[in-house]
């Protein structure tokens, strides 16, 4: 069984939804190969490169 197919993106944006919640836009080539699943709903998985400062409050969760 093949795994997923990984799709390497750019952060574009990020909006401050509420406390606990953000919006993170991505961009970039990585859509050049992202087929969207024939479901309404899919599967992601988001892994970070490193932590930043901006986000002091997701460190240790």
């Amino acid at each position: 069984m093949a795994g997923r197919p990984v799709h390497t993106f750019e952060v574009v944006g990020t909006q401050q939804l509420a406390p606990h919640m953000v919006r993170v836009r991505v961009g970039g080539s990585g859509f050049d190969t992202f087929v969207p699943s024939e479901f309404t709903d899919s599967y992601v998985k988001l892994v970070s490169s490193h932590m930043t400062s901006t986000w002091p409050h997701c460190l240790g969760r």
